[in-house]
């Protein structure tokens, strides 16, 4: 199939719901390539997943956020076989504090030692000198990304509630009618 001199990729419709780090929720759908699946399409070397939402806006989210995506509906005419929309992928666990293993009333010094040892035990030099395969050294970059992520994800949050505590705090206090 052509169209204006151009090859024109037959795509399936694929609606999912993404969990991302700070319970994030986003539905939409997902366009599949023939014999592609889920788990394809978030393994695949691109940085950034499209998802068109109900209201017909394009969002794009970056993979390294996304925990989880559950397959909620799949175009059954255009379905490749084999393709079962009960499948749900998950990426990670819940949230950013279970991706560090640290628990949410930790201080940051403790996140921060706990992320770099897990880093460490990822270091793609460390594990080059331990062995050639590279889907194994592959497959360690991309676990170090999820830490970075949810590293991330942590160490912004907590700056921004501090931003709001400090901006809270800085406003006058206000007085009630007939207080001295």
């Amino acid at each position: 199939m052509a169209t204006q001199g151009k090859q024109a990729i037959s795509r399936t419709r694929c609606k999912v719901r993404i969990v991302g780090f700070n319970d994030m929720l986003t539905e939409g759908n997902v366009f599949l390539a023939y014999n592609q699946r889920i788990s394809d399409l978030l393994n695949d070397d691109r940085d950034f997943l499209p998802i068109e939402t109900d209201e017909g806006e394009v969002k794009v989210i970056s993979k390294r956020a996304i925990m989880e995506v559950e397959v909620l509906e799949l175009d059954r005419a255009e379905a490749p076989r084999g393709k079962r929309h009960e499948d749900v992928v998950a990426v990670l666990s819940a949230n950013a504090y279970d991706v560090i293993g640290v628990a949410h009333d930790a201080d940051d010094a403790t996140i921060r030692l706990r992320y770099m040892a897990l880093k460490d035990e990822v270091s793609r030099a460390r594990l080059a000198a331990l062995t050639a395969n590279t889907d194994l050294l592959l497959a360690a970059e991309q676990i170090g990304k999820r830490y970075d992520a949810a590293y991330d994800s942590i160490t912004n949050a907590r700056k921004i509630e501090a931003i709001a505590i400090a901006m809270r705090d800085a406003q006058p206090k206000r007085r009630r009618f007939g207080e001295a």
